[in-house]
């Protein structure tokens, strides 16, 4: 035994110290490599090198966003400073491939096109292969910004260079990124037959190269393409291909991604457990959001059509919750992109107004010295260049108003896009509440409808046997089973409550919680008491949460509390509506707060801007405040009592 764990105790410190090597290795790269660059004795070349270093040493560790971007900016002026061009195509490489990983677009396309500029300017000597690595991470900054027709006009013009110094098929592993990247471009505008094509040849130039990992990454996007146009049985084969492939290799991001696109085809197939199957295992070790929104929609669908109501509600939460990240991703994109096309217009016009002032300058130096030359000849040309002269200055003027007028209508135009995008933003937000409304209606109607009439025909079933025929332990199973079968109908009356009430939707607030009190007084030994002042019109969507929120304390409530009283007060203070819920049970235990649907609470809270606390002062049980802004944007919180 003891020797067991001395060899387990070895094992150990060989893993740490085979972790540690590492980063000592790298750690001492960068190190000697800022003392070659501070050392005076350097020469430009190595101190370049230096440099270099430096910066990939930095975007491999990922330790520190801000020394990178010095070291980047560094290393960039050093080797234009002293006209090192080989080392200038490099620092422009690694400037966009720092910026891509920040995601800053508007950066990674600024630098992008000042390193084409100067690759031209400068004449320097660079390869289609080099100059295809700067326009590949510029192309993914136009496709985050919706500029595709941009981004494609950059990955053509890549693709015919690659062409033509494609010598011995050198350039083949690139031409395909880059038809994959210009596929990409298509498939973020939903043009998947066009992405298509572009896939196709990517996968000709790949199959041409000995790298299979990037065959199998394109193949995965292949068979995405295909699920979109709804290919599923020729899609099969390869979705096996690279699910082989990836689980052999064990690399988690093409394995999530094909497990993912598996789940997806079989929902395609109807084959229902085996998409579930794969949905589940594409969500336990990633943090994607667009396959974490896939993988969520997957199971909804499959569940519902297996008739699994709550695990699709709890799906289709999930499902919800992450196709709303990636809306506010992309809303977020297109504000950028409308503010970068405004700074453009905007600059374009202010060069447009520096050059007409140069251009105006030069005339009226040109004049002048003409009027000073001829001055000593004759007063009356002198007197014509000065009415000349006057009359540059109205056309100056009039240039001006001109400039000043068009930056106006810019601005314009600017808070008139941004409002449209505000009104469709709201648009979209309103449908998927009607949505999610009608969803929950219909639910609860299967639900009422459904189960309530199983859970009937069953008490009515058991109602037909004579317990007095029962032997004791018989007549304790029967006790039990009609028990549970009023606690199963009575969970499902509350579920379907909770999910959509009428009463609700034609009565409002007040009305639905206190016929809800008068039910639960009806079969609950804890007695329910409503108190609600008079409250102003509630939207539905505060109605309706406030209400699925008081439903969830109620729960809380039967099953936890051990109360026999409990009230629920509702009142509206200024701006603020103050919910109230009180019993007079055990309380709550200290550090479990979390287990008691706090978290369902905090997320219906998060939609309309609520808050809630627990109130630690109250000692006759448990009180729970919720705060609900009525008006404006930003409330205050309140304290914590």
């Amino acid at each position: 035994m003891n020797k067991r764990i001395v060899i387990i105790l070895l094992c150990c410190c060989g893993a740490v110290i085979a972790q540690l090597k590492p980063v000592a290795k790298d750690d001492s790269l960068l190190s000697s490599s800022k003392k070659q660059w501070i050392d005076p004795q350097t020469k430009p070349t190595q101190k370049a090198k230096a440099l270099q270093r430096i910066v990939i040493s930095y975007f491999q560790n990922q330790s520190s966003a801000d020394s990178l971007a010095f070291y980047n900016d560094l290393y960039l002026r050093y080797t234009l400073q002293h006209k090192l061009n080989t080392f200038v195509v490099d620092a422009y490489f690694q400037k966009v491939n720092a910026e891509r990983g920040r995601g800053d677009w508007i950066a990674l396309i600024k630098t992008g096109q000042e390193a084409l500029h100067k690759i031209d300017s400068l004449k320097i000597s660079v390869s289609a292969h080099q100059k295809s690595l700067i326009i590949d991470e510029m192309v993914y900054g136009y496709i985050f910004l919706s500029d595709i027709e941009n981004a494609v006009s950059y990955t053509q013009q890549s693709i015919e260079a690659l062409q033509k110094e494609n010598h011995n098929g050198a350039n083949n592993l690139q031409i395909s990124m880059m038809y994959l990247t210009t596929a990409r471009a298509f498939g973020y505008t939903n043009d998947y037959l066009t992405s298509s094509r572009y896939l196709d040849s990517s996968l000709v130039y790949i199959n041409q190269t000995s790298d299979v990992l990037q065959k199998h990454y394109i193949l995965n996007d292949w068979v995405s393409i295909k699920i979109d146009l709804k290919k599923y049985a020729e899609a099969l084969p390869t979705a096996y291909q690279c699910l082989r492939f990836f689980e052999k290799n064990t690399n988690i991001r093409g394995l999530t991604e094909i497990q993912m696109l598996m789940g997806r085809l079989f929902l395609g197939l109807r084959k229902y457990d085996e998409a579930i199957a794969f949905s589940k295992k594409s969500i336990e070790k990633i943090t994607n959001t667009r396959i974490l929104y896939r993988s969520y929609e997957t199971l909804y669908y499959a569940y519902k059509a297996k008739n699994q109501l709550a695990e699709a509600l709890t799906a289709h939460e999930h499902y919800i919750e992450f196709k709303d990240k990636l809306f506010n991703e992309q809303v977020a994109n297109a504000k950028v992109a409308l503010e970068r096309r405004f700074a453009e217009e905007k600059a374009t016009v202010l060069l447009n107004k520096e050059k007409a002032e140069v251009a105006i300058q030069k005339r009226y130096r040109n004049y002048f010295i003409a009027g000073a030359i001829l001055l000593a000849i004759v007063s009356a040309v002198l007197f014509f260049n000065r009415r000349l002269l006057q009359k540059q200055n109205q056309e100056i003027e009039y240039q001006r108003d001109t400039i000043e007028k068009l930056n106006v209508n810019l601005e314009a135009k600017v808070q008139s896009r941004t409002a449209e995008l505000q009104k469709a933003y709201d648009e979209i937000k309103d449908a998927m509440q009607r949505g999610q409304n009608l969803e929950r209606r219909r639910m609860a109607a299967d639900l009422h409808d459904n189960l309530g009439s199983l859970l009937t025909a069953i008490s009515i079933s058991l109602d037909n046997i004579n317990p007095q025929h029962l032997n004791h332990r018989e007549k304790k199973i029967y006790t039990n089973i009609i028990s549970m079968t009023e606690n199963a109908y009575s969970e499902i009356r509350l579920l379907s409550h909770n999910l959509m009430p009428e009463v609700l939707e034609r009565e409002g607030l007040p009305q639905a919680l206190e016929q809800f009190a008068r039910k639960l007084n009806l079969n609950q030994k804890i007695h329910f008491s409503v108190k609600i002042n008079a409250l102003p019109t509630l939207s539905n969507v505060v109605s309706l949460n406030v209400y699925a929120i008081c439903l969830e304390l109620v729960q809380n409530i039967i099953k936890h509390s051990k109360a026999t009283e409990s009230t629920i007060c509702i009142f509206e203070n200024g701006t603020i509506l103050w919910v109230e819920v009180t019993d007079n049970g055990k309380g709550l235990p200290n550090n479990q707060h979390k287990g008691f649907g706090i978290g369902n609470i905090q997320t219906r809270l998060e939609t309309i801007g609520g808050d809630f606390l627990i109130d630690k002062g109250y000692s006759r049980g448990t009180k729970i405040v919720i705060s609900v802004p009525l008006e404006g944007d930003k409330m205050e919180k309140p304290e914590v009592i």
